[in-house]
């Protein structure tokens, strides 16, 4: 069981602020101050290349999604994205000849 506490955008739309993997006391709950739900239906946002995952939750549902946004490239994945496109291209170069 998971807690997620959350920022209501519309009646069926809120973006997780935070996520309890345990059951928070009434103290952690007073201190954090936002609506949670509790559920089962959790897993975490897949790593993708240039994106990062935001947890969404439906407040009437208890519905869970992540949703993925562009993101600047890390200085690392600037270097593999690079050597991928010069290996394509020396690959292309050798297949001309």
């Amino acid at each position: 069981m998971k807690w997620l506490f959350y920022e209501k955008e519309t009646d069926t739309r809120a973006k997780v602020m935070l996520i309890y993997h345990r059951q928070p006391t009434q103290e952690e709950i007073q201190e954090v101050g936002l609506p949670y739900i509790e559920t089962e239906n959790f897993y975490e946002p897949e790593q993708r290349f240039g994106k990062t995952g935001l947890p969404y939750v439906n407040p009437q549902t208890g519905e869970y999604w992540v949703e993925y946004v562009d993101r600047p490239l890390s200085t690392e994945e600037e270097r593999e994205q690079r050597l991928s496109e010069l290996e394509i291209l020396v690959m292309e170069l050798s297949l001309e000849r």
